[in-house]
């Protein structure tokens, strides 16, 4: 007869996954350096040209490094009514809340 291990060895086994598993892929992007990333557009905002009305968006992709793990890179992007092109917003920089210098 087969037995089981004890509810703690699974509970442990499951968290260990849980952790490595999400660990693993963010550090595979961890190896690339931010400045070294595709920044091209994607093509998920409608062309400006052929929309005219106004359009708001806001985007989110996981950071990179160990962040990616908790946290995201979140921007919008907008265009007024019968704009040509979309202007991008975002706030980049950690450490806001510890005076550190900040750029926009």
């Amino acid at each position: 007869m087969m037995r089981w291990p004890p509810v703690r060895t699974c509970i442990l086994l499951g968290l260990a996954l849980a952790i490595t598993l999400p660990a693993c892929a963010t550090l595979e992007r961890a190896g690339a350096n931010y400045w070294e990333l595709s920044s091209e557009p994607t093509g998920q905002a409608p062309d400006p040209a052929a929309t005219p009305e106004p359009v708001i968006q806001v985007y989110a992709a996981r950071t990179v490094g160990w962040r990616g793990l908790v946290a995201v890179h979140t921007w919008i992007v907008l265009k007024p009514a019968a704009a040509p092109a979309y202007t991008r917003y975002e706030v980049m920089g950690w450490g806001w809340d510890r005076d550190a210098p900040r750029s926009a």
